[in-house]
């Protein structure tokens, strides 16, 4: 929670400012209906229509702009599921013995990224990406299994 309430103060509202010239806490206040959807369903895609029409409503967002920019970012910009199946295969690897290297990051920050992008903007869509992260390192299920 600490981490979403500094990435909205320091780095939305301090991009806001610099390139809009406004306060930022005006606007933002403006889009609290769809924050309060997003929160309360935690669908991406069930808030497309409600972000849509608050975006067009502050009258700083055109109406071409809102339709293009909101969907798209709502199916690629899945930064929580990017977090989760890194985390979640690290936890698994190191549950079965496996010390991940720098290389074993590297490929899970860049596959994890991208298959992030390509997630079912629905709850908890990223834990069948787990699941297939899982495949970049040895990690064996099966308990009779010494070596993987």
């Amino acid at each position: 929670m600490i981490g979403f309430l500094m990435q909205i103060i320091i780095v939305y509202s301090g991009l806001y400012a610099s390139m809009v010239r406004k306060n930022p806490f005006n606007y933002l206040r403006q889009l609290t209906p769809a924050w309060l959807f997003a929160f309360a369903c935690a669908s991406s895609a069930a808030t497309i229509p409600i972000s849509i029409n608050t975006a067009v409503s502050t009258g700083e967002v055109s109406d071409g702009v809102a339709r293009f920019v909101i969907p798209l970012g709502a199916s690629v910009n899945m930064d929580g599921g990017a977090v989760r199946i890194i985390c979640n295969t690290i936890w698994l690897a190191y549950q079965n013995g496996i010390v991940p290297t720098a290389g074993d990051y590297i490929l899970l920050v860049m596959c994890s990224t991208l298959g992030s992008m390509g997630a079912a903007p629905v709850p908890n869509a990223s834990l069948v990406l787990v699941s297939k992260s899982c495949l970049l390192l040895p990690v064996c299920f099966d308990q009779n299994v010494q070596q993987c």
